[in-house]
């Protein structure tokens, strides 16, 4: 059965090859992208009326806001988002709204484009949304919220790429109990992109990524099966390691979702 779906972070790597997967399965897909660029590319790559492209900068929260309105018309309804995309810098980086950019990136902007795609979502019986998420989240027992809003000048790229995963967990298994929609936390395990790639992944880690990290197709496909196999799709705010399901113990009062949200600056009442 033909979907309605939306996709970030599908210009490259498991975004990419998930694009591939749900283009060949027949589905109508919108993916965001940030560039002019990477729209022509995709679009050359896959000449199909089912794939609609558009750009934003999911660092910025006033372009998601934009950005989600362009899709709500495009589509009318969305059956099921993957928020795939995400960043790990080698370096703190602050977003233009003063907000670190882990955070703004891994954890916010997922939460702003669901909350926005809410009306499309709820066009549909089932609305699902796919989270991208990483190894080891269950293993966490408390979170930092001041460090994530204020994080130390020394802490370690991968230190914010953690809390930052984490963080977007919980915000959105929040707000999937507010407004009742399926959330699904699926990691792609390790896999050879740019981001386990690039200048965020510790040294030590390098030679494992060589030795050891897949093809994004690995990836594409586990973040498929969290949507579409049958042994999930009764379930909600779950959490998926090599398709298996796995146990988040981590508390988070109302009090520190407020604080995480209260990095939100747009209005998302509007």
């Amino acid at each position: 059965m033909t979907k309605n779906i939306v996709l970030t972070g599908g210009a490259s790597g498991i975004g990419l090859e998930l694009l591939k997967l749900l283009l060949d399965e027949g589905h109508r897909v919108a993916v965001i992208v940030r560039t002019d660029d990477q729209i022509s590319g995709l679009k050359n790559a896959f000449p199909s009326t089912k794939l609609g492209v558009f750009t934003a900068d999911l660092s910025d929260q006033s372009a998601i806001l934009q950005v989600a309105a362009r899709i709500r018309e495009s589509l009318g309804s969305v059956d099921v988002l993957f928020n795939n995309a995400g960043v790990m810098l080698g370096k703190i980086a602050h977003s233009k709204q003063g907000n670190e950019m882990h955070f703004e990136v891994n954890a916010l902007a997922p939460y702003i484009l669901t909350y926005s795609l809410h009306p499309a979502l709820t066009q549909t019986p089932v609305p699902l949304v796919v989270n991208t998420a990483t190894d080891g989240l269950d293993f966490a027992r408390s979170i930092n919220v001041s460090e994530i809003v204020n994080p130390k000048k020394n802490q370690s790229a991968l230190s914010l790429y953690l809390n930052s995963k984490l963080a977007g967990l919980l915000l959105m298994n929040h707000l999937s109990s507010k407004l009742k929609f399926r959330v699904v936390h699926a990691s792609p395990s390790g896999n050879k992109t740019k981001l386990s790639q690039g200048d965020g992944m510790p040294f030590w880690m390098k030679p494992f990524v060589f030795l050891l990290y897949k093809d994004p197709r690995f990836g594409a496909n586990l973040l498929y099966q969290a949507a579409f196999q049958q042994q999930h799709l009764d379930k909600t705010q779950i959490y998926l390691q090599n398709n298996a399901e796995r146990t988040v113990r981590c508390p988070i009062s109302e009090e520190q979702i407020q604080e995480l949200l209260g990095a939100i600056k747009v209005d998302l009442a509007n």
